[in-house]
């Protein structure tokens, strides 16, 4: 009896030990697979990669896809000329499109696309954007995050037509068309609509008929001639120009057709539509079925036939369970092993570290109120220091304020001491006949500006003050730039600006004032333009002027 048990425990050990064999051979032979792949292709270029890779897609070969593109995106960490960098980022996308169709892993695609398209927008790569807005507001419409997803196509659709990028236009416009019909009225598809229309179409592009006949259908579709949009729906259905996943578009068709029935109360024909929609479809194919689940359930409900709609949400919502949460939760899981294991780590540098501390803590305590004692005593002697600046400003701005009348009743010496100034190597001296009269008309120009006050009219110009003095622009400024060593708006900004101060220090006339009030009462529209110009004339800000007027005037 002993022998037997000895003899059936050792045919079961040969059998595991055959079983392990096999599954450690087919690992290192995939292993191998995978390794003689990589050095294939590794002396490949990148258009060489990209072309292999969309093979596999159109092939719906996903793990040599990803195998490729892989190889791809690794060359990002290297030197790269502009063009292969642009089709390593185009591997990204495709690996979330390969991720998000044939692995169902949306939390990866979704990484993938938005990584791509940060770095799109940083290097200036226009090409790839609307295909990353699309995928992307495919992700948030597949979580039913209807809002952020036709967020994404508008601008999809937006940067479709600005980088003429009809291909990218027509997906979206479709994905677009088959959310509203799926969701309901969401917003304003029509928009959309006429910008496909009012572009111009090149020949030969892929989705091109489909589309054209889509819109048609769903324009019938929104005017509730459901029977036309039914026909529209149908010629879509039979003219699908795509050699990737096709299914998926006759699928959305299909789907059209289907509600347009409900609309109309055959839902003999939208079961039958519906059900004819598994026939052409893969295992993987898990986001279509979602749809169809969806349609059915909502079918039936109509129908009243209770049974049947139980059966259809049940499978809709199993399927979403298992598209969704079994990958969650193994990310979640992760998450948590790694946060376990960093705060392991935590702990043991925090014990080490205390054990330290303990033995310089007296030191650390020392140095760091000597610190703040210093930083306290630098703080006091600056805001001492600054607050003396203030001052000074302040004085200065009082005392060429004050100055201003008699500069501007006697300017001849100012002019002289402008045309002190010397003249480069390359400028010749204006005649002093020449100098005379360009002195005469700044000295009138002065004059209006100490006199008038129109100056003070937001919409005072050099065509004005040209007016005034009977010159042309040309020659006032001429005569501003060469006499007073300025332009005119330099002059017309340092005369409010004297004129703001002015107010500013009447604390007794203008004290309930606002900055703002005075800005614009001297002529300024826009509070940060005059704070910017106050701060180069005076070098306070006006609220650091206010306040100094203020204190001076309480005593």
């Amino acid at each position: 009896m002993a022998l037997k048990k000895i003899l059936a425990y050792a045919l079961a050990g040969c059998c595991l030990l055959a079983v392990a064999w096999v599954g450690l051979s087919k690992f290192r032979a995939s292993a191998m697979d995978y390794v003689q792949y990589a050095q294939e292709r590794s002396r490949q270029s990148m258009a060489q990669l990209k072309a292999e890779g969309r093979r596999h897609i159109e092939n719906e070969e996903s793990d040599s896809a990803i195998a490729c593109y892989s190889l791809m995106e690794a060359r990002m960490e290297g030197k790269l000329t502009r063009s292969d960098y642009e089709m390593a980022l185009d591997a990204q996308n495709n690996l979330g499109y390969v991720y998000q169709y044939f692995r169902c892993d949306f939390a990866q695609a979704f990484d993938y696309y938005t990584r791509a398209l940060e770095e799109c927008e940083r290097i200036g790569y226009t090409d790839l954007q609307p295909c990353l807005h699309l995928n992307i507001g495919n992700i948030y419409s597949y979580f039913e995050d209807i809002e952020k997803a036709v967020e994404h196509y508008t601008i999809a659709i937006d940067k479709s037509v600005e980088y003429d990028r009809p291909d990218m236009m027509l997906i979206t416009l479709h994905n677009l068309i088959a959310d509203y019909i799926s969701y309901g009225d969401f917003g304003a598809p029509q928009v959309a609509i006429e910008r496909y229309k009012s572009y111009r179409m090149p020949a030969g592009v892929e989705l091109s008929r489909f589309v054209s006949n889509l819109v048609a259908g769903f324009e019938a579709y929104q005017r509730g001639d459901y029977q036309e949009a039914y026909n529209g729906f149908e010629r879509a259905h039979n003219d699908i120009d795509i050699r990737i996943r096709p299914r998926s578009y006759r699928a959305s068709a299909m789907i059209a057709m289907a509600k347009c029935c409900r609309k109309m109360g055959q839902y003999t024909q939208a079961l039958e539509l519906l059900n004819e929609i598994f026939d052409g479809l893969d295992p993987d194919d898990n986001d279509i079925c979602v749809d169809i689940y969806s349609n059915l359930a909502r079918c039936y409900d109509e129908m009243g036939d209770a049974q049947n709609a139980e059966h259809a949400w049940y499978n809709y919502y199993k399927i979403s369970f298992e598209f969704f949460n079994a990958r969650t939760g193994a990310k979640v899981q992760d998450v948590l092993t790694r946060q376990q294991i960093e705060r392991q780590n935590a702990a043991t540098r925090a014990l080490i570290q205390r054990q330290r501390t303990y033995a310089i803590v007296s030191i650390v305590v020392g140095c760091g109120l000597v610190i703040i004692i210093m930083l306290l005593v630098w703080l006091y002697r600056k805001g001492k220091r600054e607050k003396q600046l203030i001052e000074d400003l302040y004085r200065r701005a009082i005392a060429q304020m004050q100055l201003m009348p008699a500069l501007q009743a006697a300017p001849q010496p100012v002019v002289q001491e402008v045309e002190a100034v010397p003249v480069g190597a390359d400028e010749a001296p204006a005649p002093p006949a020449e100098t005379d009269q360009l002195t005469e008309v700044y000295n009138h120009v002065q004059h209006i500006m100490a006199t008038s006050q129109e100056v003070f009219d937001p919409g005072f110009s050099l065509g004005r003050v040209s007016d005034i003095v009977g010159e042309h622009p040309r020659r006032v400024s001429q005569a501003i730039n060469e006499v007073g060593g300025k332009n005119f708006s330099m002059l017309l900004a340092e005369v409010r600006i004297r004129e703001a101060c002015r107010r500013m220090a009447d604390t007794e006339a203008y004290g309930k004032y606002t900055i703002g009030a005075i800005a614009e009462s001297v002529g300024f529209q826009s509070r940060t333009n005059f704070t910017s110009v106050f701060k180069k004339v005076t070098g306070l800000t006006p609220s650091e002027f206010q306040n100094m007027a203020r204190k001076q005037a309480i005593g």
